[in-house]
This record gives structure tokens, sequence and C-alpha cells, in this order.
């Protein structure tokens, strides 16, 4: 380092404190940033998760209110009246809320559907 001169010597000097101040900066920024960018993610995912959750809780809630408001249409008591008294397979084609309960588990996609009386006996 002796042999080089002045303007050498400052330009080196200037270089490393330079290179020393940007890397430092730079470790400092990243160890933030990515704290920051982290959380945030995390936050965003769980708002989303929070949505999704209150979207399933609408529909499942929405779907039983409106099994709610056929049960009070007695349309299920109707078409187990049917049932009993032993009608023609062309009758119970023909008849309304049958169609409507078939209907009903096209639209939600029921695989089947269990009707009780109050006393838990299935109709």
């Amino acid at each position: 380092m002796r042999n080089l001169k002045i303007f050498s010597k400052l330009y080196f000097s200037h270089t490393f404190v330079g290179l020393v101040a940007i890397l430092a900066l730079s470790a400092t920024f990243y160890i933030l940033f990515s704290n920051a960018l982290t959380q945030r993610t995390l936050d965003q995912l769980s708002s989303v998760n929070i949505l999704k959750k209150e979207l399933v809780e609408n529909y499942l809630l929405k779907s039983q209110q409106n099994l709610e408001a056929l049960q009070l249409e007695n349309k299920f008591l109707k078409i187990y009246q049917d049932v009993v008294n032993h009608p023609s397979p062309e009758q119970l084609q023909h008849n309304v809320d049958l169609i409507d309960i078939e209907h009903l588990c096209t639209f939600y996609n029921f695989k089947n559907l269990h009707v009780f009386d109050t006393h838990h006996n299935q109709l």
C-alpha cells in the first residue's frame, strides 16, 4: 500500500467504506422488510380464511332456512300422506310437492333426503 499514490489510497478507502455501508444497509433493510412481508402475507391469508369460513357458514345457514321454510309449507307431510295412501306411480310422478322436493335435491346436490316428524320417526 506504500507504493500507491494518495489518489489511489483515497479511492480504495472510500470505496471500501461505501461498500461496507451499502452491505450494512442492505442487510438491515432485508431483515426489516422480510419480516414485514411475511407478516403481511400471513394477514392476507388469514383474512381469506375468515372470508371463506363466513361464506360457508352463510351458505349452510341459507340452506337450513330454505329447508325450514319448506317444512312450514307441509310439503313433506303431504308427500308422506300420499305415499302412505299407496297411490299409483303415475299419480306420484304428477305430484307437485314431490317434484319440488326432487328439484330441491338437484339444486343443493343432495344425494338423499331424510325427513323426520316431531317424534324423530323417519317419514
